[in-house]
């Protein structure tokens, strides 16, 4: 597979995960299950990195542009960086399976929970909060929802390498 299309795959499959994550987020957060994903902090957080402020005393404390058009983009590109670095694994035969997939998404919450809430005052796994349970179940399903995208993404994909090829199954794309 070249490189153009590996990157064309990680742009559609980064971008589907996020959506399928940030769509499930807002049913999840409507049921009381998650806290809703806050992308304006997103994108005030990403406009203090670009100023170089890395870490703040607490979340109160992130202030930015206030807007979710940039936040929302952040939040795509780190979709796409995720979906990256999996379509690497899968390309290496590292990562083959649904349950990979899902394993995959739940770990890119290491992300929020060890790096970006520390950054946001809460401390490792948002423990320093009230809240850090809800915190870290929120952080956990929702990156489980990252990773039913992902799964998603691959069926789709499989279908389409299927019908190209005039066959029939249920293969993964990338698994032997």
């Amino acid at each position: 597979m070249t490189l153009i299309k590996q990157a064309g795959l990680a742009v559609a499959g980064g971008a589907a995960a996020t959506a399928t994550m940030d769509a499930l987020n807002a049913l999840a957060s409507k049921a009381g299950l998650v806290f809703e994903v806050n992308h304006v902090m997103i994108g005030n957080l990403m406009s203090g990195w670009l100023r170089g402020q890395f870490f703040y005393a607490s979340p109160r404390e992130v202030t930015g542009p206030n807007s979710f058009a940039w936040g929302m983009a952040v939040h795509l590109a780190i979709g796409i960086a995720f979906a990256a670095v999996f379509l690497f694994c899968v390309n290496r035969g590292w990562l083959r399976s649904k349950a990979a997939m899902l394993a995959f998404g739940v770990g890119t919450s290491v992300f929020s929970l060890f790096y970006l809430f520390p950054c946001v005052g809460m401390g490792v796994m948002a423990l320093h909060m009230p809240t850090a349970g809800f915190l870290i179940r929120s952080s956990l399903l929702n990156h489980l929802f990252f990773g039913l995208g992902l799964m998603a993404f691959g069926a789709w994909l499989n279908r389409r390498r299927v019908a190209a090829e005039g066959g029939s199954g249920t293969r993964l794309a990338g698994a032997r």
